[in-house]
């Protein structure tokens, strides 16, 4: 009754509500990748990262040795659904070749 009345006598005063699917809890996890190194590699796992799965990143450190790369990214997922699905992008990107977690309170 409340909201109908509302609408009736302000509705031009009212507007929809939109709902993201992000959530507000994160969570801080680290993801050690190894692969093949080649030009743009780090660009492609930060895009997957940051642009497709909009994951904000704590930290990002690769090192490279005779060809084989391999990187530690910290980063904030918001349960391990989320984090499966980031670890199964990140396995399809060129040159990668294993993707997987550790604990990030070891350092």
């Amino acid at each position: 009754p409340n909201a109908t009345e509302l609408l009736a006598n302000h509705g031009n005063r009212v507007i929809k509500a939109k709902w993201t699917s992000q959530h507000e809890v994160a969570f801080l996890t680290g993801l050690k990748v190894i692969g093949t190194d080649r030009v743009g590699l780090i660009n492609d796992v930060s895009k997957v990262i940051s642009e497709e799965l909009k994951v904000n990143m704590s930290s990002l450190s690769f090192k490279t040795d005779q060809g084989i790369f391999s990187g530690e990214i910290m980063l904030y997922v918001n349960d391990t659904r989320h984090l499966e699905m980031l670890i199964s992008k990140l396995e399809k990107v060129e040159g990668v070749v294993k993707v997987s977690r550790f604990d990030s309170r070891v350092t």
